[in-house]
């Protein structure tokens, strides 16, 4: 097996040592498992030279972007690992019709920088090391997605390659690829949307009890709001306040950049350093209340945008923590499948979700190659 993927890729792009395993077991969950060795595609050729050997001999794939995902979506069981930052191409800018072409290695943040009056809408704390690919996949949580919508809703166009080896290049549909963790295929190429860029400014509201947070952006919402994030008590002790902190960016003429941004996209770095959970989950408005109350009781720190329902929650690293959780936004008409489900969540999903992920496979990924550490049915 190694001396194909050497004699195919080039031994540069194929590593076996027990140190790039041990780095590649695991992504910023810290949950780990087993690789057998990592693999570096240059090129759509080489997708699909390694899918169609992996069909052959019947091995696993684990395909990985910039290993930012919170929750074990790219965490190696006995699988070889597609590392596929070194396709990173910008095949083609466009500001003027408003549209990037990428290969899946390339940075967010890189592809960002490249661009003069335009942006790619989508604000990650992870946007030096995620990639396009990695972000398409796990339909990555933006903080500007109340104004500027979901990765899916800035995707124009994708090729992807689904686990027989079948080349797509579709323009709708990306459902069944964006958000799918490359469980029903690995993305080659992707045409993005531009936007003009925008200036904003931050007003920083602190209060007492959560009630009157939720009341202020009551009285805000209706006003030209980019991100509006609530910090509970626990939180906002790293941002050097105290209580419960509001955060609202809005629109303005001329752009002023506030800190409170930096320290938030530090958060949950600090908070599984204390031996924590990341677990995102969305709710919807009308539960919110309900669910931050119930979290304040819990002992589980969070923060979010109260204008989507995403929240970052980070209960002990205790199976039992995790469940309760998963039960309180259950029983909240909430949702866990945000921001992908990954080794973390997936022994929690319903029967729905795992029903239309059998299908999804299925069709796409019949033999079981791509991405085995989310294993949600028997593939």
């Amino acid at each position: 097996m190694i001396n194909w993927f050497k004699k195919t890729l080039g031994e540069e792009n194929v590593f076996v040592s027990d140190d790039y395993r041990a780095a590649y077991s695991t992504d910023a969950s810290n949950i780990y498992g087993q690789a057998k060795l990592i693999v570096f595609p240059r090129s759509i050729n080489d997708v699909h030279a390694i899918i169609m050997f992996a069909k052959r001999t019947k091995i696993a794939l684990t395909v990985r972007g910039g290993g930012t995902s919170l929750v074990g979506g790219v965490v190696p069981n006995d699988s070889v690992i597609l590392d596929m930052s070194r396709m990173n191409k910008i095949i083609k800018i466009n500001e003027e019709e408003g549209y990037a072409i990428v290969e899946p290695g390339v940075v967010v943040n890189r592809l960002n920088s490249r661009l003069n009056d335009t942006f790619f809408p989508i604000a990650l704390a992870s946007g030096d090391a995620a990639t396009i690919g990695g972000v398409i996949a796990t339909n990555a949580y933006s903080l500007i997605a109340h104004k500027f919508g979901a990765v899916r809703e800035n995707i124009i166009a994708l090729e992807v390659i689904d686990g027989t080896g079948k080349l797509y290049k579709i323009e709708d549909s990306f459902q069944f690829f964006c958000g799918r963790e490359c469980a029903s295929g690995i993305i080659t190429k992707a045409k993005l949307k531009l936007v003009p860029k925008i200036n904003t400014k931050t007003e920083l509201f602190n209060f007492d009890y959560v009630e009157e947070a939720l009341s202020k952006f009551e009285d805000l919402k209706d006003g030209d709001i980019v991100a509006a994030e609530i910090f509970d008590t626990y939180c906002t002790s790293y941002l050097d306040s105290s209580g419960y902190v509001l955060a609202v960016q809005f629109s303005s003429e001329r752009n002023e950049e506030h800190d409170v941004w930096k320290l938030r996209n530090k958060l949950s770095v600090l908070l599984t350093a204390e031996n924590r959970f990341i677990v995102m989950i969305k709710m919807p408005l009308e539960t919110v209340l309900v669910v931050l109350s119930s979290l304040k009781k819990e002992k589980m720190p969070y923060f979010g945008s109260v204008v989507t329902g995403v929240f970052f929650v980070h209960p002990k690293r205790d199976l039992k923590e995790l469940e309760k959780l998963i039960k309180l936004v259950e029983a909240n008409k909430g949702r866990i499948d945000v921001g992908g489900l990954g080794a973390l969540k997936n022994q929690f999903v319903g029967r729905e979700y795992l029903e239309k992920m059998e299908i999804l496979k299925n069709k796409y990924d019949p033999y079981g190659l791509f991405n085995n550490s989310v294993r949600l049915v028997r593939w």
